[in-house]
């Protein structure tokens, strides 16, 4: 019988800044998964002698670690230097704060770091095209590229950097390597469906080109992926916020032309099942009290009532159904510091809220939880009116009989804009691309196709909408201009904003305000009925969690006729 090996990879991706098992926004423990965690998983799992410890990127940004980027070293990447991680590459996310904090998260890595398609102004990459291990006999190469589309979501933060075609850069690495390994191994922040209808940003365009890979980790999509198998090529990914950990197992036997993989599977670590170590516990506890009292400390006071009232039904979050002064107040905020006429925002969680009292940091945090930038763009009105149409197409068609509004069941709650600066109706009695109405500007005259005008909007929507490979518009009929990105992006992107209005626009004085430019209009339903329905589903008598994980809870409307019922069937139980 021949030789035989088995080699093991150990990897992560999308830590997120989930350094220590809390969550800042909410003010609570959170053992979903931590590095503090994933430090016991490691000690637990890792081996020298046969294994390699991996990492896709998207460490240093999220879960208040923002706190650290001035720091020499960055705790993050220390706790993966602790950790014994062998090797780490960028995701798009380290670029959110510019190039000198990717050189310096990229030379506080003790390991490998090996990213194959970004280059600087002199045509050299920032980072090592691959690296080789060896471990117990076995040559193990790994390959690693970043999704391109960083270059168009950072702006001018990559000015005088490059990012490449993954595809083409692959192909040269390859050539390089070949006879230089025994196992191949793609350590890559992309996902698996390509972003943006871009060529080569998801595994599933990607891994045709390249059948020699025995294994790939993919990453950035937040998805649980175990033993896919794409053009043949085993494909994993994993959950975000240290979650999980995929284990990647191979077997491989020599014969006389070397080492051949004949065995390979992957399974999921679920990091929520292990405690955190309590020696990493405590050499990050100093980090943990700064996250602690940075996120406590007080910016200013709510006076009066909450941002938003209560949602009637969970699924169903007022924000998203009439006006409330916690989007205008963002909506006002993107205004102010674009100086653009008209912006739009999004909700980001159903219980989005402020109740009055004090502000903290992590309250004005939790009113817009991601790191977006803002931007400014220039469009005419008959943009305007496909941008709401598609924006719109959120919500599924009313119908007679229906009792509550819902959504588009593949949509997620931060699919759907709202605007500021324009006045318009919604009628969800029409169909998807016709339901826009009586849109005018603030004085009540109607909005023109000619007419022109700026909008502040997020950056993500931005590249997702507006450019020639979004979802709105196309280049042939013409493209909203992009007057400015990343707007005052020193202060953190939109989440800074409202930090920094509330301390200095509004000296941390913050009152309600609601602007009432928008109604949802077509519907018509018995209000007596409907109030038994919020009663019956508040109480359990009526479950509305419709849809499996993964799809929007409220992604249709709950009928008379099944209210109907239940109040019968309770009528007649009781």
């Amino acid at each position: 019988m021949n030789e035989r090996r088995k080699i093991t990879i150990l990897a992560t991706s999308d830590l997120h800044g989930k350094l220590y098992p809390w969550d800042y926004v909410q003010k609570k423990e959170d053992l979903s998964g931590s590095m503090m965690q994933l430090a016991g998983a490691v000690k637990e799992l890792y081996d020298p002698n046969n294994t390699l410890l991996v990492d896709a990127g998207d460490t240093i940004q999220d879960n208040c670690a923002e706190l650290f980027l001035m720091d020499d070293i960055n705790p993050l990447m220390n706790a993966l230097n602790d950790m014994g991680y062998e090797l780490w590459t960028t995701g798009n996310h380290e670029y959110d704060f510019g190039m000198d904090i990717v050189k310096k998260t990229i030379a506080s890595f003790s390991g490998h770091v090996v990213l194959g398609n970004v280059f600087d102004s002199k045509g050299q990459r920032i980072a090592e095209p691959y690296a080789i291990f060896e471990k117990d006999g076995i040559r193990i190469a790994v390959v690693s590229m970043v999704t391109p589309l960083i270059k168009r979501w950072e702006g001018n933060r990559m000015d005088g950097y490059d990012v490449t075609d993954p595809i083409e850069e692959t192909g040269k690495i390859l050539k390089e390597l070949e006879g230089k390994y025994d196992l191949l191994l793609g350590v890559h922040h992309m996902g698996i469906k390509d972003e943006l209808n871009t060529n080569g940003t998801g595994m599933e365009s990607y891994l045709p080109h390249f059948p020699q890979y025995d294994a790939v980790v993919s990453s950035h999509e937040h998805q649980l992926i175990v033993n896919q198998e794409i053009n043949g090529v085993l494909t994993v990914q994993n959950k975000n916020n240290a979650k999980t950990m995929i284990r990647l197992d191979f077997e491989l036997e020599r014969t006389d032309e070397g080492w051949n993989v004949i065995g390979k599977n992957s399974e999921c670590i679920d990091i929520s099942t292990y405690q955190p170590d309590a020696e990493f516990m405590e050499r990050y506890r100093s980090c943990h009290g700064r996250l602690l009292e940075d996120a406590g400390s007080v910016i200013g006071e709510l006076e009066g009532e909450s941002l938003a009232e209560e949602n009637e039904i969970e699924v169903i979050p007022t924000p998203q159904i009439k006006p409330t002064a916690l989007i205008s107040l963002i909506n006002k905020i993107s205004r102010y510091y674009s100086d653009a006429p008209v912006s739009c925002t999004l909700l980001c969680k159903n219980e989005t809220n402020l109740s009055p009292g004090p502000i903290t940091k992590s309250d004005a945090a939790s009113l817009y939880i991601y790191t977006n930038t803002l931007n400014k763009v220039r469009m005419t009105g008959r943009q305007l009116k496909r941008f709401l149409e598609w924006e719109v197409s959120y919500y599924n068609t009313w119908h007679p009989g229906d009792l509550t509004i819902s959504f588009n069941k593949d949509m997620h709650i931060y699919n759907l804009d709202i605007f500021s600066g324009i006045y318009y109706e919604i009628n969800l009695a029409k169909e998807v691309n016709n339901r826009i109405e009586n849109l005018t500007w603030p004085d009540g005259t109607p909005i023109k196709d000619e007419d022109e005008f700026d909008l502040a909007v997020n950056g993500y929507r931005y590249g997702s909408s507006f450019t020639s490979y979004g979802e709105v518009f196309t280049e042939k009929e013409g493209l909203p201009e992009l007057i400015e990105s990343d707007i005052h992006s020193e202060m953190g992107g939109i989440q800074g904003m409202i930090r920094d209005y509330i301390e200095t626009v509004l000296h941390g004085y913050v009152v309600p305000e609601t602007e009432n430019n928008w109604k949802i209009t077509g519907i018509d339903w018995d209000e007596e009925l409907y109030q038994k329905a919020v009663e019956l589903i508040r109480n359990g008598k009526i479950d509305l969690s419709l849809l499996e994980d993964g799809g929007n809870p409220n992604g249709r409307s709950l009928t008379e006729e099944e209210v109907r019922a239940a109040l019968e069937q309770e009528n007649g139980t009781d």
